[in-house]
């Protein structure tokens, strides 16, 4: 076995590669920080070994670098609580308090290298770099430079209230992190000292926020003041000794004016290595603020977020929008202290109505292969713009006509004079807005499960209609992100400022910000829902709430409502925007029936708490999206707002006649039911073109080393599986003659063991080509 563990796939990449080896053990560990689950020494060697191929014993890394792991990992964490950040200057007490707990989840910092010694590389614990943020005022706009950025904890809680940064870093590694923590960022490798002469954009600073070298602290100062503009602010964070030091404050004031001297509490770098006290140094370059002279000594955070949030404006200070909430006199500390701002979703700022024409239907487009290419089949838009690869529609598809659409969505300038989306993706945004602009037939009321609707008379009480849903089925490559990102911002520009976003997986949240950049809008406009813990209230004027499947089926614990019910909480009972159902094949046989090798499958958790959802907000717009939606009666299963079964004009009484007529037409019925969904325009699916596409195959010759070590782990699972049989007997399910006492239990055992079985040998297979796929690429 050790011979098989010394055989990394990795370590010989890792040399010379530190900080992209770093910055893949942050990302990893980002993911704990975002679930709250503390970075114990085991779980942080597991990753960093996996990131560099190699143990700490085996030399692959240092706890030093992992330590800047779990700094990258804070700092991506803190970026996803940015919109909470944000309200720093309205509730400082809170957000430092919010931060020194994302801080408490990492290591203590036990161990020093020669280069953090000669440097001074002691990073900013993340609630002070919320108070120096604070002291200095940042908002929206305002140009901040950090002079020693170190691994970037004190420039995102500044990047997080709308700062503009300009990041340097001496030190390689650190400076190598900053570029993939911070790519938007102007960012510089020359000594602090230096930077008056160095950089280009000197004097032009609103604010310096700096933890300098304490080893070198007057030159660093001297110079953090002097790149300030005129009436910028300098907040540093220096040591204890130095805010009493009268040498150093005649000198600096030669520079500028003070403004305050606060001492932080004590130990607040314990975590972070070093015992030395510290305080926060706040000075003024020119201006009119007047120091009273004291060095100010709070017991905790919340005095030292209460002095430093009473300081006089900064003469460059932009004006603040100070914000309201409704109930703010009662809300918990806790609940005000993660309420949200409005005032995001700048980009929309004049939306138009989009200009089109419709057109007669000409027919299927040229035949490519076992498809036709896709147009515009309804649709003439003044300023085309193709997709980027050719699109397809496969022959049945494309015969169909869809309806000559009506409705004109609203859409921001970025989107429509920048070529943000393309014609078949606004093609999309159309059809979606004209399916939500009409209602299903009939009226219904909730049935006895969440999840179970009943068709009653128009005039029976507590009746209500469901809003006409719209499905998009578009295969890898259409842009499916883009498209869901689109149709929210076209509802949100109409007055419809919240919307949901569900997914598959947590991971899936970088792609939904992506695809919502990608047209134009904020990442911090889209907030997580595990941002708040399951029982307490969604505090988001406006915004997209993002959040998993396997999250909304959290059921009610003890006095704490589902997680179901803080949606609807949030959105209110009455909510007509968006609900975009992403990957939403997650949802598969909601109500139970399908066939599987087991015999008739249970209704799936996630497929009924996405029914109740639809069922609770009858009123909203429903955007389901999966490229594999129509590949089973199951798939559509949930799919409640097409209209396909239950309404008085619905071609299928009930949702099990419609499975079951599925099931005995099979693919051909399926096919049909697609059809027919896009001749009522409430479905398109298009796919990416291989036409002219060439493929070559690679080889990858088997190493004697490949083949051996395919051997020992043949030998490892043959050796398993000899033995499954007593294994069986030791854990009670079988009797002493092998024979099951469960079925259904012992197939549940061999289904896992067989699984778990081809996913290592797919993944051990995929490593031993490696080699082969880098040197190719």
């Amino acid at each position: 076995m050790s011979t098989i563990r010394n055989l990394s796939l990795f370590a010989d990449l890792a040399v010379g590669n530190l900080p992209a080896n770093i910055l893949a053990a942050a990302r990893a560990l980002a993911i704990h920080l975002a679930r709250s689950r503390p970075l114990d020494r085991r779980l942080v060697a597991e990753v960093m070994t996996t990131a560099f191929g190699a143990s700490d014993a085996e030399g692959g890394w240092t706890w030093r670098d992992a330590y800047d792991a779990i700094e990258g990992a804070t700092v991506l964490q803190i970026r996803r609580l940015a919109p909470q950040i944000a309200r720093l200057e309205d509730a400082p007490a809170e957000i430092a308090a919010l931060l020194a707990a994302v801080s408490a989840l990492g290591l203590t910092h036990s161990r020093r290298s020669e280069e953090q010694v000669a440097l001074d590389q002691f990073s900013t614990p993340p609630q002070l770099a919320a108070l120096a943020v604070l002291a200095s005022q940042v908002r929206p706009g305002d140009l901040v430079l950090e002079p020693s950025a170190g691994t970037g904890l004190l420039a995102v809680v500044a990047e997080a209230c709308g700062a503009s940064l300009t990041l340097n870093e001496l030190a390689p590694t650190r400076a190598a992190l900053l570029d993939g923590l911070f790519a938007k960022a102007t960012r510089r490798r020359h000594d602090g000292r230096h930077l008056p002469d160095l950089l280009g954009d000197a004097g032009a600073f609103d604010v310096v926020v700096c933890n300098p070298p304490f080893s070198d602290l007057q030159a660093h100062l001297i110079a953090s003041v002097k790149v300030l503009a005129d009436g910028g602010r300098m907040a540093a964070i220096v040591p204890l000794t130095a805010l009493a030091d009268t040498d150093l404050r005649r000198v600096l004031e030669g520079h500028g004016v003070m403004v305050a001297a606060v001492a932080f509490p004590a130990r607040a770098f314990a975590k972070h290595g070093t015992s030395v006290e510290t305080g926060l140094l706040v000075m003024d370059r020119g201006g009119t603020a007047v120091w009273d002279g004291l060095l100010h000594q709070p017991e905790d955070l919340e005095a030292t977020a209460r002095i430093l949030a009473s300081l006089p404006n900064r003469g460059t200070a932009r004006p603040r929008v100070r914000l309201t909430l409704d109930a703010a006199a009662f809300l918990a500390p806790r609940d005000r202290g993660l309420a949200l701002p409005a005032g995001r979703l700048a980009f929309l700022a004049g939306a138009t109505p989009l200009a089109y024409e419709a057109r007669p239907w000409a027919g299927e487009g040229r035949d490519v292969g076992l498809y036709q290419a896709h147009a515009l089949a309804r649709i003439v838009l003044p300023d085309p713009r193709p997709h980027p690869s050719p699109l397809v529609e496969s022959g049945p598809m494309a015969s169909v006509a869809p309806p000559a659409p009506t409705y004109r969505p609203v859409l921001p300038p970025a989107v429509l004079n920048q070529g943000r989306i393309s014609d078949a993706q606004t093609e999309t945004v159309i059809y979606a807005g004209e399916a939500h602009a009409a209602f299903l037939p009939g009226r219904f009321r909730l049935g006895e499960a969440p999840h179970e609707v009943a068709l009653v008379r128009d005039d029976q009480s507590e009746a209500f209609a469901f809003r006409r849903g719209f499905f998009l089925g578009d295969g890898t490559g259409c842009g499916k992100g883009r498209q869901i990102a689109a149709i929210v911002a076209d509802n949100m520009s109409q007055g419809r400022v919240r919307a949901v976003w569900l997914s598959r997986n947590d991971a899936l949240l970088e792609d939904a910000r992506r695809d919502w950049g990608a047209i134009g809008g904020g990442a911090h406009d889209i907030v997580p829902l595990s941002s708040w813990k399951q029982g307490d209230g969604v505090r988001l004027d406006r915004g997209i709430l993002f959040t998993t499947y396997a999250t909304l089926r959290q059921p009610a614990r003890g006095v704490r409502p589902s997680r179901l019910d803080q949606i609807v909480a949030w959105l209110g009972e009455d909510f007509d925007g968006v609900i975009a159902f992403d990957e939403a094949h997650a949802m598969a046989n909601a109500a139970g029936g399908g066939k599987g090798a087991r015999g008739t499958k249970k209704a799936s958790l996630q497929g009924m708490a996405g029914l109740a959802l639809q069922n609770r907000l009858p009123n909203a717009r429903i955007l389901y999206v999966s490229a594999t939606g129509a590949t089973t009666a199951e798939n559509l299963a949930y799919a409640a707002r097409l209209g396909l079964w239950g309404g008085p004009e619905a071609p299928f009484m009930s949702r099990a006649d419609f499975l079951d007529a599925m099931d005995r037409g099979g693919v051909a019925a399926m096919e049909l039911v697609a059809r027919e969904l896009k001749a009522l325009g409430l479905y398109v699916a298009r796919s990416l073109s291989f036409e002219g596409v060439e493929y070559e195959p690679l080889v990858h010759p088997l190493t004697p080393d490949d083949v051996g070590v395919w051997d020992q782990w043949a030998d490892a699972f043959q050796l398993i599986h000899a033995n499954l049989a007593e294994a069986l007997k030791a854990t009670g399910l079988s009797d002493e003659a092998g024979k099951p006492k469960s079925a259904m239990a012992a197939s549940a055992v061999h289904s896992a063991f067989e699984g778990a079985k081809l996913r290592f040998f797919g993944h051990l297979l995929a490593g031993l080509k490696a080699p082969s796929l880098i040197a190719s690429i």
